[in-house]
């Protein structure tokens, strides 16, 4: 009977402590410890809005790494159309859904970060924010990596271009020979600090090269090149030739503003007639208006570049290694900031 008994209990025991275990196990996805590498790897990507140029690259350049991968990862992939409440609700999607063993995520607006943690947190799911969020946040979770361009380094060059170009060419960019340049800002969205910082570490460039500058005009374009081209109408009819230059934060919005000053009859191959425009990202139709001599710079990211170090990454994380093993990446000392290489400058100063 005692030894009965005594069965009977270690049974239930043996239970409880299964159960406990299962709900604990409840909203695992998928435990990081158990990788298989023969398992394809299911990978959640959202990005912030589509109209943003080098996001649609991207994006295009993730399914050829995909392609290039069959059996080893599945993307799918999100629009949050700029709305923060849509990349909400398509986050939950996945969350509800359990379909993803990572989530590679673009945030709409930095300061939701640390909402997006939190609620990713409560899932144990690996997460990799792309170029926009709170770097201190990221460091509260552990299975959270911020992988970005240096939006500081971009800034400078986009600043190191328009010295150079000033420096050449100073009688035909100074039109009222006041020796200060009169420019333009385009911004992409208050909320995004790649915006801000390109934005910001291209004054701190351009005040310490000791060229007199004057800020006449500044707009948010959301990265939208048809509201870019608007803009700049706008700046246009203010105040016309006293453009010097417009510097953007992204070569979308850099288009835009071209296709406003050549329908003034500026940057059409006259160089009488030409104003400085400064991008960034090198997008295909950038580097050809440079070639051209419409556009005179931007700075260059490789979005295949960038797509293959994102599936590394994620590859890593699935199994255990360190994220940035076999990436030309670097990362800080929390192990928690991956910085992706720039490609340099494309110019045509003539």
């Amino acid at each position: 009977m005692n030894i009965l008994k005594k069965t009977t209990s270690i049974s239930i025991i043996f239970f409880i402590i299964i159960a406990v275990l299962l709900q604990g196990c409840k909203k695992n996805f998928r435990s990081i410890e158990t990788a298989n590498t023969k398992h394809t790897i299911r990978v959640g990507v959202l990005f912030s809005n589509y109209n943003i140029s080098s996001i649609k690259l991207l994006t295009e350049d993730m399914k050829k790494i995909e392609q290039e991968n069959l059996g080893k990862v599945e993307y799918t992939f999100y629009d949050g159309k700029g709305d923060q409440k849509v990349q909400d609700d398509q986050l939950e999607d996945i969350l509800s859904k359990q379909n993803a063993d990572i989530i590679t995520i673009d945030i709409v607006d930095a300061t939701h970060t640390k909402y997006t943690i939190n609620r990713i947190k409560e899932f144990n799911i690996p997460v990799i924010f792309v170029y926009n969020a709170e770097q201190e946040m990221i460091k509260s979770y552990e299975k959270a990596f911020l992988a970005s361009i240096n939006p500081a380094e971009q800034g400078t060059l986009e600043g190191d271009i328009i010295v150079n170009a000033w420096n050449k060419n100073k009688r035909a960019i100074d039109k009222n020979g006041d020796n200060i340049l009169s420019y333009i800002m385009l911004l992409g969205s208050p909320d995004n600090v790649i915006s801000i910082n390109r934005a910001k570490y291209y004054a701190l460039k351009i005040n310490s090269s000791n060229i007199q500058s004057n800020k006449i005009g500044e707009k948010f374009c959301y990265w939208d090149q048809d509201v870019a081209k608007n803009d700049v109408d706008e700046f246009f009819l203010r105040f016309g030739n006293r453009i010097e230059a417009i510097i953007t934060v992204e070569d979308g919005m850099a288009i835009g503003a071209i296709k406003s000053l050549q329908e003034h009859g500026y940057n059409l191959g006259n160089n009488e007639k030409k104003i400085v425009v400064i991008g960034c990202d090198g997008i295909p139709e950038a580097l050809d208006l440079i070639k051209k001599g419409e556009m005179t710079g931007t700075v260059v990211t490789n979005t295949y570049s960038v797509a293959k170090d994102f599936y590394t990454f994620e590859m890593n994380i699935y199994n255990n290694k360190n994220i940035i093993e076999g990436t030309n990446c670097t990362i800080d000392s929390t192990g928690k900031l991956v910085t992706i290489p720039l490609d340099g400058v494309v110019t045509n100063l003539d």
